[in-house]
Formats: structure tokens, C-alpha cells, sequence
């Protein structure tokens, strides 16, 4: 009992540092992005197109997946990468980093398409918010989607930053990635909660561990860029 009453004493300093670290940090992103809004745009020059895709539910459709392409979206990919990812999940967060270039090129100059499916692990408010706001800048603005991933990805793997950020915080940074001033209800109302609770679930138990790859629908590891390259050109 002594032990429980010390540590919720101890608390509220932690969370009012934690709080204002994170004020600084979402500050630190909206720099950045609007300074280097370009290197992460999701489309290219010309002709080039990037598309949020939706799965279609029983309930008449919910946005559950970004789809990476370029050219015409409706024509059929030789490869489709699909990434399972939580913006509250380090190796998530690294997987990212390590793999952008890379997924960004096979996009590019290679008949591939990337899909990146947002889940939250039961219970996890913060992460499924995180998700729900990933979804919701990319109905609203596709071209900064990525940026605003990358942003999710630092906010969600700071402490307790994905629990604490609010909807304006959120709806701030979407709107320094490109979003219009329509994201602000979708973010608010968490618009897009259902629909990752059950993907997420989908996943969960099927037992997978994250970030999971799956090139076409089968699961894949791979060992570094470079052989995911060859790999996926290979197909």
C-alpha cells in the first residue's frame, strides 16, 4: 500500500515533465515539416499519383489501409508490399527509417505498390488515436501522408507522448504536412477507432509480430534493404 501511495504521489511531476516535452517535441515536428516538407511528399513529378485505398466492410466501407502507388491506381501491381505498423512500436519506428528509401525506389521504378495498414493493440487509446489520425490525413491530403507517418511514428514512441497528445496537437501537425481544415473532425471524432479496432484484431490474432511485411499476401522477413530490393525484383 505505502509502495502504491508513493508511486502516484510521484506521478504528476513526471506527467507535467512529460507533458511539456511533448509540447516542445510537436513544436520541433511542425518545424521540421514545413522545412522539409519536400523529402517526404508521398507523390513524385508528372504524372505520378499516390492513393489512400479503403477495404470495404458491411457497413458500407471503412479507411483501413494508405496504398502507395504511382500511375494509374487502378491497374494491377506486379508486387504489393503490405507493412503492418503501430506508431507506438520502436521497431515499427526503425523498420521506417531503415526501409524508406528503399520502398520509395521500388514505387518508383519498379511495378510495385506499398500498403501500410495502421493497428493498435487492444486497450492502447493513444496508439488507435495515433492510427486514426494516420488515416485521417491520408483521406484528406495524401501527398504529406508520409511526413505525418514519420511524425506519428516520434510522437508514439516518446514515453507516454502517444497517450498524452491532444486532438489540436494532431490536427496542428496534419495541417503542417498539408492537411485542409476538414482533417480537424475526422482526428476529433476518431472517425476511422472502429475499423482499426477490428483490423487490429484481425492481426492480433493471427499472433504476427511488428512491423509484419507481406510481399502479394504472403508474409515476408527481410534481412536488410538492399535484399528486400533484389527480392521484391526478383518476383
Amino acid at each position: 500500500m505505502v509502495r502504491v501511495a508513493q508511486e502516484q504521489g510521484s506521478s504528476y511531476p513526471r506527467v507535467r515533465r512529460i507533458g511539456a516535452l511533448l509540447v516542445i517535441v510537436v513544436v520541433v515536428l511542425v518545424v521540421v515539416i514545413v522545412v522539409t516538407r519536400g523529402d517526404e511528399q508521398t507523390t513524385g513529378s508528372g504524372d505520378a499519383s499516390a492513393t489512400a485505398s479503403t477495404t470495404v466492410t458491411e457497413d458500407g466501407g471503412d479507411a483501413r489501409v494508405v496504398r502507395i502507388d504511382e500511375g494509374d491506381p487502378r491497374r494491377e501491381r506486379r508486387v504489393v508490399i503490405t507493412i503492418i505498423e503501430d506508431y507506438t512500436c520502436e521497431a515499427c519506428a526503425a523498420f521506417a527509417v531503415q526501409y524508406r528509401t528503399v520502398l520509395r525506389s521500388l514505387v518508383t521504378t519498379f511495378d510495385a505498390a506499398v500498403e501500410h495498414v495502421p493497428v493498435a493493440a487492444e486497450g492502447d487509446a493513444g496508439a488507435l488515436r495515433l492510427a486514426n489520425a494516420s488515416l485521417c490525413m491520408a483521406g484528406d491530403s495524401i501527398e504529406g501522408w508520409m511526413a505525418f507517418r514519420s511524425a506519428m511514428f516520434e510522437l508514439g514512441t516518446i514515453g507516454a507522448g502517444a497517450a498524452m497528445v491532444t486532438d489540436a496537437q494532431l490536427v496542428r501537425i496534419a495541417q503542417a504536412t498539408g492537411a485542409s481544415h476538414g482533417v480537424t473532425e475526422c482526428i476529433a471524432g476518431n472517425r476511422h477507432a472502429s475499423g482499426i479496432e477490428e483490423t487490429s484484431a484481425r492481426w492480433s490474432s493471427d499472433g504476427v509480430e511488428l512491423p509484419h511485411i507481406e510481399l502479394n499476401g504472403e508474409p515476408y522477413a527481410p534481412e536488410s534493404p538492399e535484399e528486400l530490393a533484389a527480392h521484391v525484383r526478383g518476383l
